[in-house]
């Protein structure tokens, strides 16, 4: 059995770009939108119809333990008025996803920690997940990430994959050829190495090995590197090792690893599917071939 682990605010900042002024009636309907049709398009590609959907806290641990997390990235207070109300659209719907509609279409895991992060979630369900006996059809299940967040190669396993951008599953054995490494050594790496997409300062001279496979952080761990050499020292210096627990801790997944996610059965109908989509004005979902698919793919009767 393939479980779908749906990283939403990744999924919901995508298809933003490319349906964020749809609306009906007035309302701003487009993420709503390209969520579910990415849904739709996941199920149908990878032949499952379970799904777990991951969520972001506002508020963050990780923050209070290191304030120039992601402090980086643009925010409200960085935005233009125009900027600002596309903001407030997009989470105004991925909050109507997360609060109502979900649960309203019948999927009944839609998960979110305070103060963790959506590849915390992804990680505790792989590590802790207790899923419904109705739902196990085998003794150990397949997952799928989706999500384009490179910290998650750390949970890649045997039966753990991730899905890139255009559908192909990245599995340990490619993360293994292409970095030499098992996946459970990259938060060691990330950690001298520091993340520019979280705003971690790594260690002097040891780039992001995310952001370049030449990294030194790789070359450390692989002994590719002088064991007496100025880089060596400075990684194994005190200084060193203090920046390496600091990231340490902020990169491994989960943060919290003692919370235990209970995965249930699904309710799914055609006739609540409808009932949405009408509601929605997403009459492109309700067109016969197209609500074939959504039969089809979520066994909807």
């Amino acid at each position: 059995m393939k479980i779908m682990l749906i990283d939403c605010a990744n999924i919901g900042h995508a298809v933003f770009h490319g349906l964020g002024e749809l609306d009906y009636h007035g309302r701003q309907t487009g993420v709503i939108f390209g969520f579910l049709n990415k849904v739709l398009q996941l199920a149908r590609t990878h032949e499952t119809n379970q799904f777990v959907f991951c969520w972001d806290s506002q508020r963050s641990i990780r923050r209070t333990m290191y304030p120039a997390y992601k402090k980086h990235r643009d925010g409200p207070d960085d935005y233009t008025t125009s900027e600002n109300i596309d903001y407030l659209a997009l989470h105004a719907q991925l909050d109507e996803l997360r609060q109502y509609l979900l649960y309203k279409l019948g999927f009944s895991n839609s998960i979110m920690y305070t103060g963790l992060e959506a590849d915390d979630v992804i990680a505790l369900v792989i590590k802790n997940g207790v899923i419904d006996p109705a739902w196990l059809t085998y003794s150990v299940p397949e997952y799928l990430i989706v999500s384009t967040d490179k910290d998650m190669f750390q949970l890649l396993a045997p039966k753990v994959g991730m899905v890139r951008k255009k559908g192909e599953v990245y599995t340990q054995t490619l993360f293994m050829k292409e970095y030499d490494m098992w996946p459970w050594r990259w938060p060691m790496v990330k950690a001298i190495g520091g993340c520019v997409s979280d705003n971690v300062e790594g260690i002097e001279g040891v780039a992001d090995p995310a952001k370049s496979k030449t990294s030194y952080a790789l070359k450390y761990f692989n002994s590719g590197l002088k064991p007496d050499g100025k880089l060596v020292k400075r990684i194994e210096s005190a200084k060193g090792r203090a920046i390496y627990d600091r990231n340490i801790a902020l990169i491994s997944l989960p943060l919290k690893d003692r919370l235990i996610p209970k995965i249930k059965a699904d309710h799914l109908s055609r006739d609540t599917f409808v009932t949405i989509f009408d509601e929605l004005g997403f009459t492109s979902f309700l067109k016969p071939a197209k609500l074939q698919q959504w039969e089809e793919a979520f066994a909807l009767i």
